[in-house]
């Protein structure tokens, strides 16, 4: 189901909202593109926000945990890359992307430890004939 997305900007003429037609999962750099190619702004010189977050071009609606309002849609905005806000929101992004990293690295180090902990009070299934076969036809499949 395609969702609504509402880009706003302030520009130089006053405020601006052009719609947009997207799926949850479609990443959000086509939406990007597109902005930028109507405006004939460069796509590395803005940054678009949805609430307080960057958006990279692939990331998702759904993956930044967007969902629309009242009306059915995402609002978006579109900032200078060298505004304060657009700085603060990267640097936010960044750093929520450096603790996810390194919880993700101690958790991975647990995990690890825990299934091979799991595994060794497993006992191993014996290997079926179905199995056995398939790694004698294997070579022959292969060539």
């Amino acid at each position: 189901l395609p969702i609504r997305l509402l880009v706003v900007a302030q520009g130089t003429d006053g405020p601006s909202e052009q719609p947009y037609k997207q799926r949850l999962l479609t990443p959000l750099g086509r939406m990007i593109s597109a902005w930028c190619n109507q405006h004939e702004v460069p796509p590395e010189e803005a940054t678009f926000l949805l609430g307080s977050t960057a958006i990279r071009p692939d990331d998702t609606v759904h993956s930044l945990g967007g969902a629309p309002d009242d009306k059915g849609e995402v609002v978006v905005h579109a900032v200078p890359r060298d505004s304060e806000e657009a700085q603060h929101a990267e640097q936010a992004r960044d750093a929520a992307a450096a603790v996810a990293a390194a919880t993700k690295a101690t958790s991975s180090t647990s995990t690890t430890e825990a299934l091979a902990a799991e595994n060794a009070e497993q006992k191993k299934r014996p290997t079926t004939a179905y199995i056995l076969w398939c790694r004698v036809r294997r070579p022959a499949l292969l060539e």
